[in-house]
């Protein structure tokens, strides 16, 4: 959360779109402990793509997020 809101402010728009399959109601008779799937679905973001993103968007981007790391 806190490097999704450091791009935010930097203006650079981020979202979450891979819900852990596994977790949807209906697999819930098939329960299953998926600690590492789980543990991506809560770390992964998705980064601004499209056909039109120049190269220096991109280096952008990628400095944005080095020091949202950082």
């Amino acid at each position: 959360d806190s490097v999704r809101k450091k791009l935010a402010e930097a203006g650079i728009q981020t979202s979450v779109h891979y819900p852990a399959v596994h977790r949807f109601s209906v697999y819930k008779d098939f329960y299953a402990d998926l600690p590492n799937t789980d543990y991506v679905t809560n770390n992964l973001i998705t980064l601004p793509m499209f056909g039109k993103l120049s190269q220096e968007e991109v280096k952008y981007i990628a400095k944005s997020i080095f020091k949202a790391i950082k």
